[in-house]
């Protein structure tokens, strides 16, 4: 669900550390403990909003999926565009599955600023990428 550290927080009655990397030394006892979590069959990179046309040139020869936050693109790609921060969230494991029926070879994320659900998102983003963003 859509939970925000500071939402966490907010609702816990003690002070509580989030973790920003994975502690290897820790038993793995869930699967979003894990390096990479609910990855798709496609490769997902991230990608800063300025530079989406540059991965969509690089990458042309593969069959290309968008998951874009308001950024607009006039590629033939197969895309989903979210509205808010919050609906890329709630979406992003159904956007994913989707564009695993759609038969992609490259899933470009648009990144976030991860703030507030924002972190949550990148985290999410970031371990169905295998920590992988664009760098041209």
């Amino acid at each position: 669900g859509i939970i925000s550290e500071e939402d966490l927080k907010k609702a816990l009655p003690t002070d509580i550390e989030i973790a920003s990397e994975p502690i290897s030394s820790l038993k793995i006892e869930s699967p979003g403990m894990k390096y990479t979590h609910y990855k798709p069959n496609a490769k997902v990179i991230i990608c800063d909003k300025d530079k989406i046309h540059k991965a969509i040139s690089k990458f042309k020869e593969k069959k290309i999926g968008l998951l874009l936050l308001k950024t607009d693109t006039k590629t033939e790609t197969i895309k989903v565009k979210f509205n808010s921060i919050e609906e890329y969230a709630r979406m992003l494991y159904r956007s994913f599955y989707e564009m695993d029926k759609k038969k992609v070879d490259l899933i470009i994320a648009e990144k976030v600023t991860p703030e507030g659900i924002g972190k949550a998102l990148m985290n999410r983003l970031l371990k169905a990428s295998g920590q992988e963003e664009f760098i041209d």
